[in-house]
């Protein structure tokens, strides 16, 4: 849920929102749907990893590189946030849908002060 988290946490920030909005740019945009599509891909990767470790002490480490991994997601995030005026309300829009049908999630959409 981490990144879910973050993500709410930064589309919700206006600071993101309006980041230099004279130098918003599709080019950088799409750079940061790249990088999110790579840390999300390396995170499963590294959440299978740490699911085959033999060894808690290996699996946990690999965990803790996976959670690391998902925060470069929410910066991604942030990126095109930063980047295209028109994705924050659509992420919003998208956390708000979601938090309709994953009861465990309204409250990180309604109150995400709190985490």
């Amino acid at each position: 849920m981490l990144p879910l988290v973050y993500l709410s946490k930064t589309i919700t920030n206006p600071i993101y929102s309006r980041a230099h909005p004279d130098h918003m740019t599709k080019k950088d945009a799409q750079l940061g749907r790249e990088l999110m599509i790579d840390e999300l891909k390396t995170t499963v990767k590294y959440e299978n990893m740490a699911d085959q470790a033999d060894d808690k002490g290996t699996a946990e480490v690999i965990r803790d590189v996976a959670d690391e991994e998902k925060v470069h997601t929410g910066e991604g995030a942030a990126i095109v946030a930063a980047n295209d005026k028109r994705a924050t309300p659509a992420m919003k829009e998208g956390l708000k849908e979601a938090s309709e049908h994953i009861p465990s999630f309204k409250e990180v959409f309604d109150h995400p002060e709190k985490f």
